[in-house]
């Protein structure tokens, strides 16, 4: 089951950001998901958590800001920092 860790309690500094290229094997570890029980929502970090421990999985670090956009601040501030740069919302 897929959990959230707490503010500096991340088993690593890495995060992922929802980009994702899987291969066709993958798709048995999807299929095989199954809703958490605290929210009803199905976790990709599950599936891709199963895949990894029978198949290689490669990371590629990107560089730029991050804002997390499950909170009205953490949305804002990505906004904000869109408008900084003069992106329009789509």
């Amino acid at each position: 089951m897929s959990w959230k860790p707490g503010r500096y309690r991340a088993a690593s500094a890495y995060i992922s950001t929802s980009r994702m290229l899987l291969c066709g094997d993958a798709v048995p570890y999807f299929e095989k998901v199954r809703p958490a029980p605290s929210n009803g929502e199905y976790q990709a970090t599950d599936a891709i958590g199963s895949y990894a421990r029978d198949y290689e999985v490669l990371i590629h670090p990107v560089s730029g800001q991050y804002h997390d956009c499950g909170t009205s601040a953490g949305w804002l501030a990505a906004n904000n920092a869109a408008a900084a740069r003069g992106i329009a919302p789509a």
